[in-house]
């Protein structure tokens, strides 16, 4: 009975360890699953706004790079748990002094430009991306 115990024990914990780690893990959201609404393009920051496409992603967090005059933006999705429900984001990354002329969400070597300086309004600074 013991050895039940102790067995049924080990069980339970490895069990709620999965689930644990599936709901916290993050991964790299496809090009193909997010919707960008708007970007705003400041001196300081640029702010994306966009949502999952998909109600089985939510997301978790973002990564960035700059290469010049472009800023390249990974955003990170996980499975929706109950601190994490919504699947719509606001996300700023912050500058340092160098101008920005585009901006791309990206997914390891696949890109997609969603701003770029020279087709917005310039009294606005934004651009309004739907991408269907």
């Amino acid at each position: 009975m013991k050895n039940f115990l102790v067995f049924t024990t080990i069980i339970i914990v490895v069990f709620i360890g999965a689930i644990i780690s599936i709901l916290v893990q993050t991964s790299p959201a496809s090009l193909d699953e997010v919707s960008i609404k708007k970007v705003l393009v400041k001196d300081e920051s640029v702010t994306i706004s966009g949502e999952f496409i998909s109600s089985s992603s939510v997301y978790r967090g973002h990564t960035f790079k700059t290469d010049g005059d472009s800023l390249y933006v990974e955003i990170k999705k996980s499975l929706p748990n109950l601190l994490h429900k919504n699947g719509g984001f606001s996300l700023v990354v912050s500058l340092d002094t160098s101008p920005i002329n585009k901006v791309y969400l990206m997914n390891g070597d696949d890109k997609l430009l969603i701003w770029n300086k020279s087709l917005v309004d310039l009294s606005q600074n934004e651009y309004t991306h739907n991408k269907k």
